[in-house]
C-alpha cells in the first residue's frame, strides 16, 4: 500500500519520496534558522522595518519617550502575535500528536491483525499436513481393502472348487452305496435259496442217517435172535447127544440164560452211558447254540438298526446338503452384491477424494495468494513503520517551523490525507484478507466435515467388510463341519459294508447253527426215545457203579463252556449263562434218580468249586441212599460236622 502511495507522490511531483522529504526538511531547517537569525538580531531592524512599514517618515530627532512607547506597543503586539502563534503551534503539535496516536494504533491493530493471521497461516499448514495424513491413511485403506476383496475372491474361488470336488465325490459314494444295496440285495436272495438247499439237504442226511440206524438195530435185533438161535442149537444138541436129566438141562439153559442176561444187561448199561454221554453233550451245544442264535439275532438287529440310523443320517446329510448348497448360493449372491456395492463405494470414494484434492488444491492457491499478499502488508507495514518514524521526526522537526512554512504544510496535510486514503485501503484490503480468511476457515470447515463423511462412509465400509469376514467365516465353518460329516458318512459308509460283511456271516453261521439244533433236536428226539424204551428195565448197583465209572469225564464242565463262547459276549452274559446252566444241573440233579444223580456229581462239584472230600461226600451220601445198610457219612475235617440230611 506505502509502495502505492510513493508511485503516485512520485508521479505527481516527479521525483522520489525521500528527496522531497529531505528537500522539505531542509527548507524547513532553513527557514527555522532564518527566524532564529531574525530574532537573534535584535530589535533595531524590526523596529527600523516597522517604522518604516508605518510611515514615520517625519523628518528631524524623534522624542525618546515616544519612541519608548512605540516600543512597548511594538513589544506587547509581538507578544501578542507570539502567543497566537504559539497557541496555533501547540493546537497543530496536539493534532500531530492525536494523528502519531491513531497511526500507532492502527499499527497495534495491524500487528494484531498479523498475529491472526499468522495463527491462520499456522492452522491453515496443520490442516494441510492433516489432509495430507488422511489422503495417505484412505490411500492404505484402498490398498488393504483392494488386498482383502482379492484375499476373498481366492477363498471363495477355492471354496467353490472343494465344494464341487465334495459333490461329485458325494455323489460317487452314492453311486457305490447303491450298487452295495443292489448287491446286498441279490446276495439276500441268494443266501435264502442257499438256506433253502441246506435245509433240504439236511433233511436228507437225517432221513438216510435215520433209515441208516434202522438197518442198524434191525440188524443187531436179527444178530441177536441169530445168536440166541444158535445157543438154542447148542444146548438142544448137548441135551440130545449127552444123558442129562431134564432138571439138569433146565439149570443149564437157565445158568446160559441169566449169563446171556447179564451180558445184555452189561451192553445195555454201556449203551446207555454212551448215550446219556451224548445226550448230555447235545444238550450242552443245543443250550450253547441256542445262547448263540440269541446273540446272533440281537446282533443282526442292532446292524440293521444301525443301518437304519445311517440310512436315516445319510438323509439328514443329504438334506443338510442341499441346504448348505443354496445357503452357499445365497452368499455368493450376497457377495456378489456387496462386492458390487464395494466398487460403488470405491468408486464415490474415488470421486470425493479427487473434489477433495481438487479442493485442496484451490485452498493451497488460496493460502500461497495470502502468504504473499501476508509478505506485501508485511513489507508495506515495515515501510509503514520506517515512514512513521520518518514522520514523527519530521513532526518533531515541524513542531518548530510550522507557521513558517504554510506550502510545506499543505503538502503535508495532503501527504497526510494521502496516507489517510492509504490507511483506509490497508484496512479495506485487511478486511478481504479477513474475509478470505472466514471464506478459507468455512471451506476448511466444509473440507472437514466431507472428510468426516468420507471417513464415516469408510467405517461403514469397513463394518460391511467385517460382516462379509464374519459371513466367510461361518462359511468356512459350515463348510468344516460337511466335511467332517462327509468324513463321518464315508467311515459310516465303510463301517456300514463291514456291518453287510458281518451280517452276511453271522447270517450264514446262523443257518448253520439251525441245521445243527435241528438235527441235534431229531437226534435227541430218537435217543429219547430209544432211552425210554431201553430203561424200562430195573438196574442193579453193578450197573450204577459201572456208569459212575465210566461215565464221570464225558460231563462237560461249565469252564470248557464258558471258555467256548464268543469274545464280544461281556462278563455279565457269561454270569448268567453259568448261573443258569447251574440252575438247571441243580434242578436235573434234585429231580433225578439215584444213577442220574450220580453223573451229575462232578458237574455240580465244578460249579459249585467243591474240594474232592466234598465231592467224596456226596458220593457216599448217594451210596448210602441207595443201600439197606451203612452208617450215615460225615463231613471230614471239623469235630461240628457238617450232616448231610436224608
Amino acid at each position: 500500500m506505502f509502495a502505492s502511495l510513493k508511485n503516485k507522490i512520485r508521479e505527481e511531483t516527479g521525483s522520489d519520496l525521500s528527496k522531497l522529504t529531505a528537500k522539505i526538511t531542509s527548507s524547513t531547517v532553513q527557514k527555522i534558522e532564518s527566524i532564529r537569525g531574525r530574532s537573534q538580531q535584535g530589535s533595531t531592524s524590526s523596529l527600523n522595518s516597522i517604522v518604516s512599514s508605518e510611515g514615520f517618515r517625519e523628518d528631524g530627532p524623534i522624542e525618546p519617550e515616544e519612541l519608548r512607547k512605540r516600543l512597548a506597543k511594538l513589544e506587547s503586539d509581538f507578544a501578542r502575535r507570539l502567543e497566537q502563534k504559539e497557541h496555533e503551534w501547540k493546537e497543530i503539535a496536539r493534532d500531530k500528536d492525536n494523528r502519531l496516536h491513531a497511526l500507532e494504533h492502527e499499527k497495534d491493530e495491524a500487528y494484531k491483525q498479523i498475529s491472526n493471521l499468522k495463527e491462520s497461516l499456522k492452522n491453515a499448514e496443520e490442516f494441510k499436513l492433516k489432509i495430507l495424513e488422511r489422503q495417505e491413511n484412505t490411500e492404505q485403506l484402498e490398498s488393504l481393502q483392494s488386498q482383502e476383496l482379492l484375499k476373498v475372491k481366492s477363498l471363495v474361488l477355492l471354496r467353490d472348487q472343494e465344494l464341487a470336488e465334495k459333490n461329485t465325490a458325494l455323489k460317487d459314494a452314492m453311486l457305490q452305496l447303491e450298487k452295495l444295496r443292489t448287491e446286498v440285495n441279490r446276495l439276500r436272495r441268494q443266501e435264502e435259496l442257499l438256506s433253502d438247499v441246506q435245509d433240504d439237504l439236511e433233511s436228507l442226511r437225517h432221513s438216510t442217517s435215520r433209515d441208516l440206524a434202522h438197518l442198524a438195530a434191525e440188524l443187531a435185533r436179527s444178530e441177536q435172535e441169530r445168536k440166541h438161535l444158535a445157543d438154542l442149537v447148542v444146548i438142544l444138541r448137548q441135551g440130545s447127544s449127552s444123558g442129562m436129566t431134564q432138571d439138569e438141562k433146565v439149570t443149564q439153559e437157565r445158568r446160559l440164560l441169566e449169563q446171556r442176561l447179564e451180558e445184555a444187561h452189561l451192553h445195555l448199561t454201556d449203551i446207555k452211558t454212551s448215550w446219556s454221554d451224548k445226550i448230555a453233550s447235545l444238550e450242552t451245544q443245543v443250550g450253547r447254540l441256542s445262547r448263540q442264535a440269541a446273540e446272533e439275532s440281537n446282533e443282526r438287529r442292532r446292524a440293521i438298526q444301525d443301518k437304519d440310523k445311517l440310512l436315516e443320517k445319510l438323509k439328514q446329510l443329504e438334506a443338510e446338503l442341499d441346504c448348505s448348497k443354496f445357503e452357499l448360493n445365497n452368499k455368493e449372491a450376497k457377495i456378489k452384491r456387496l462386492t458390487e456395492d464395494v466398487n460403488e463405494l470405491s468408486a464415490e470414494l474415488k470421486s470425493i477424494q479427487n473434489e477433495s484434492d481438487e479442493e485442496i488444491t484451490f485452498l493451497r492457491t488460496e493460502l500461497d495468494n495470502a502468504k504473499t499478499e501476508l509478505k506485501i502488508v508485511r513489507k508495506n507495514l515495515d515501510n509503514a513503520e520506517s515512514e512513521l518514524d520518518k514522520t514523527s521526526d519530521e513532526c518533531n522537526k515541524l513542531k518548530i517551523s510550522v507557521d513558517s512554512e504554510h506550502q510545506t504544510s499543505d503538502s503535508l496535510r495532503e501527504m497526510i490525507s494521502k496516507l489517510e486514503k492509504d490507511l483506509e485501503e490497508e484496512r479495506e484490503n485487511s478486511l478481504n484478507v479477513q474475509k478470505t480468511l472466514t471464506r478459507v476457515t468455512s471451506e476448511k470447515n466444509s473440507a472437514l466435515l466431507r472428510n468426516a463423511e468420507v471417513s464415516q462412509q469408510i467405517e461403514l465400509i469397513k463394518q460391511d467388510m467385517r460382516r462379509q469376514e464374519r459371513e466367510m467365516n461361518d462359511l468356512m465353518n459350515k463348510l468344516a463341519q460337511l466335511e467332517d460329516e462327509n468324513a463321518k458318512l464315508k467311515e459310516s459308509v465303510l463301517v456300514e459294508q463291514k456291518l453287510r460283511n458281518n451280517i452276511s456271516e453271522l447270517e450264514e453261521q446262523i443257518s448253520e447253527k439251525n441245521k445243527n439244533i435241528k438235527m441235534l433236536q431229531l437226534r435227541l428226539a430218537d435217543m429219547k426215545k430209544t432211552l425210554q424204551q431201553e430203561l424200562r428195565t430195573p438196574g442193579n448197583p453193578n450197573y450204577h457203579s459201572d456208569l459212575m465209572e465210566n461215565n464221570t469225564a464225558a460231563i462237560l464242565t461249565p469252564t470248557q463252556i464258558s471258555t467256548r463262547t464268543f469274545p464280544n459276549i461281556v462278563r455279565r452274559d457269561e454270569d448268567d449263562v453259568n448261573f443258569k446252566y447251574l440252575k438247571h444241573v441243580v434242578l436235573k440233579f434234585l429231580t433225578s434218580k439215584e444213577y442220574e444223580a450220580q453223573h451229575l456229581i462232578k458237574a455240580i462239584s465244578t460249579l459249585l468249586k467243591f474240594t474232592k472230600e466234598e465231592e467224596k461226600l456226596i458220593q457216599d451220601t448217594l451210596e448210602w441212599r441207595k443201600s439197606w445198610f451203612g452208617s450215615k457219612p460225615k463231613y471230614p475235617g471239623n469235630t461240628k460236622s457238617k450232616n448231610v440230611p436224608s
